[in-house]
């Protein structure tokens, strides 16, 4: 019994699904470290001291960060 004359197309279709699933999980794991390092930009901005080296870290890894989603939505057309 040979293969289905569809199988590369199934194949694909499956692999294609589950490296969907994994950037949609992707996605969502830095949408929450993106709210969580915006918490943190806000903390600090809002301390009565607050460490500008500190700040432009957080800035820096929102922007990086964003810049992942972004590509990552790209990628799924």
């Amino acid at each position: 019994m040979g293969l289905p004359d569809n199988f590369s197309d199934v194949a694909f279709e499956s692999v294609w699904g589950n490296e969907q699933t994994d950037i949609i999980n992707d996605i969502e794991r830095l949408e929450k470290e993106l709210l969580d390092l915006k918490c943190k930009l806000e903390d600090e901005e809002l301390d009565e001291e607050p460490d500008e080296a500190e700040i432009e870290r957080l800035e820096a890894l929102i922007y990086n960060c964003q810049e992942e989603i972004d590509e990552l939505k790209y990628s799924l057309g």
